[in-house]
């Protein structure tokens, strides 16, 4: 009674940084030698994510989609499927872009979910709302919506049969529809959408040709995707690739409508048809490169355009990808010739977590043999001071 008593507690608080997360990427070419790698490690502070991965195919440039697309924080519709669709169709060919954060389970977990949610989405007569909750039809996500479906049940998916049944029947509902427009806009999107039902049904093995016809007859009034929509249609219903050779990406920046118009989508979607048709095509690789240039100029902004660039161009590696290197290289550092991480080009891809890099040291890459490989590395994380401002197709003005 009367003595004093003190005591000692440790608390630790997380300490939130005042930038926000960023993500930095960029990719390259080894060879016979010594090949330097500048990774800005030291301009982040705390834990950071990502990979270092060498391969023997640019596709290898591929491993930022794919970091984008399983940080991506939101989930509408359209950003909930083209987060998922990638991983579902082409699992192992993904997986080989980045083996460290493209795991079975994790592919698992991605399209399950991915099920689940926009299950969340469908609406009593089929179609799709844009938000879980929402009772408005969001007409281009509908078709998307379809599309993803087919594909789930073409490679085995398991999900409720009647999610299908009824957004196709949806579809050909709204084929029939006649809506009043109040501006051209409105009847450029309609006739677009339309355009997508169209291919979808073929896809489903039906043979649409009246409605392809007079989405034809209106083809002034359709957006760059209706047109390559309509010629893929045709080319599925003929088994050759001739509808499509009258077609292209169109140029454009950004965004317009509501059928998420882009060059590097319609790029992409325009080369995923060719390699159904026909994938030894000059067309093919003339595709191919441009969707790559546009990746590397930082024209894949949105969940949309990394969804549809991995898909054609993991379909590309897999199907068209030319003669292999013969090279063996290690990755080392400035100040010790440990190897951090082994490749040969007659394996598949390795990856190695950037957090496992020494910081202070530039990296290197020890080559020898015949021929050249790639490297893509991504790091994720809280920048050591405040990131450059940066605009994408947005202007904001204060008046």
């Amino acid at each position: 009674r009367g003595q004093e008593k003190s005591y000692t507690q440790e608390i630790e608080l997380p300490v939130r940084s005042a930038w926000p997360a960023i993500t930095l990427g960029g990719s390259g070419v080894f060879e016979n030698g010594t090949t330097r790698l500048d990774l800005p490690l030291d301009n982040f502070v705390g834990d950071i994510s990502g990979t270092l991965t060498l391969a023997d195919t640019p596709a290898v440039n591929l491993t930022r989609a794919v970091s984008f697309l399983n940080t991506y924080p939101y989930g509408c519709l359209e950003q909930t499927i083209s987060r998922a669709w990638p991983f579902l169709i082409l699992p192992d060919a993904v997986a080989e872009l980045d083996p460290l954060i493209t795991t079975d389970e994790a592919i698992r977990e991605r399209t399950e979910g991915a099920i689940t949610r926009i299950q969340a989405m469908q609406l009593y007569d089929g179609s799709f709302a844009m938000w879980p909750g929402n009772s408005k039809t969001f007409e281009w996500g509908s078709v998307y919506a379809a599309h993803f479906l087919l594909s789930a049940r073409n490679v085995g998916m398991n999900f409720p049969e009647e999610m299908l049944t009824g957004a196709l029947n949806w579809i050909r509902q709204f084929l029939a529809s006649m809506p009043v427009y109040n501006s051209i806009d409105d009847e450029r999107d309609d006739l677009t959408t339309k355009a997508y039902a169209v291919y979808v049904l073929a896809l489903n093995g039906e043979r649409p040709l009246g409605w392809i016809e007079y989405l034809r007859e209106n083809s002034a009034n359709l957006k760059q995707s209706g047109h390559i929509y309509l010629a893929g249609a045709q080319a599925i219903i003929d088994g050759r690739a001739d509808a499509l050779k009258d077609v292209t990406a169109g140029r454009a920046s950004g965004y317009s409508g509501k059928t998420l118009e882009s060059e590097t989508r319609n790029t992409a979607l325009l080369l995923s048809m060719w390699l159904d048709v026909e994938p030894q095509a000059p067309e093919v690789i003339e595709l191919a490169t441009k969707l790559v240039d546009l990746g590397s100029k930082g024209n894949w902004y949105s969940t949309q355009d990394n969804s549809a660039a991995l898909i054609a161009l993991a379909r590309y590696n897999v199907e068209v990808a030319g003669a292999k290197s013969d090279i063996t290289a290690h990755v080392t550092t400035e100040t010790s010739d440990k190897a951090l991480l082994s490749y040969s080009s007659s394996n598949k891809p390795v990856s190695i977590n950037v957090s496992e890099l020494p910081k202070g040291s530039n990296i290197l890459i020890e080559t020898q043999g015949d021929g050249q490989g790639c490297y893509s590395w991504s790091i994720n994380g809280f920048p050591n001071k405040q990131p450059k401002a940066e605009r994408n197709n947005v202007n904001i003005e204060c008046s």
